[in-house]
């Protein structure tokens, strides 16, 4: 029974532990891309929307979709959103009204960390 019982808890950590690392490289990507289009990344946080498991050629992933809000002028909230499988980055999406001027997609591919991200998803990986 308490080795269920620790079993449990050493799950509970590991998910937590995952969810933060997640959620700390959705800000990252998200204020890059707020900054990158002059918008202002509201309340500097961002929240988990969605949460599924998806399977890929490496196994199983956390799937995650979180929103966030953004700004142009600081007086009407805009809503973002970020969707991540693993720990790898797969899009950002604004949702930006007609009178903001914007580049061509919400793709991150022109980000400068996104070659940084790992590429595959490792849990417990040595180094």
């Amino acid at each position: 029974m308490e080795l269920l019982l620790i079993l449990f808890i050493g799950v509970l950590v590991w998910f937590w532990y995952d969810s933060a690392k997640a959620k700390d490289l959705v800000m990252i990507d998200c204020q890059f891309a707020c900054q990158r289009r002059n918008l202002q990344f509201l309340d500097g946080s961002v929240y988990l929307k969605k949460i599924t498991i998806k399977p890929t050629t490496q196994g199983f992933r956390w799937y995650r979709v979180y929103d966030f809000e953004f700004s142009k002028g600081g007086f009407q909230r805009h809503l973002g959103h970020c969707q991540i499988l693993g720990y790898h980055i797969q899009r950002v999406i604004l949702d930006l009204p007609p009178d903001i001027d914007h580049p061509e997609t919400g793709d991150i591919s022109d980000n400068p960390f996104f070659p940084f991200y790992p590429q595959k998803y490792i849990p417990f990986k040595k180094k």
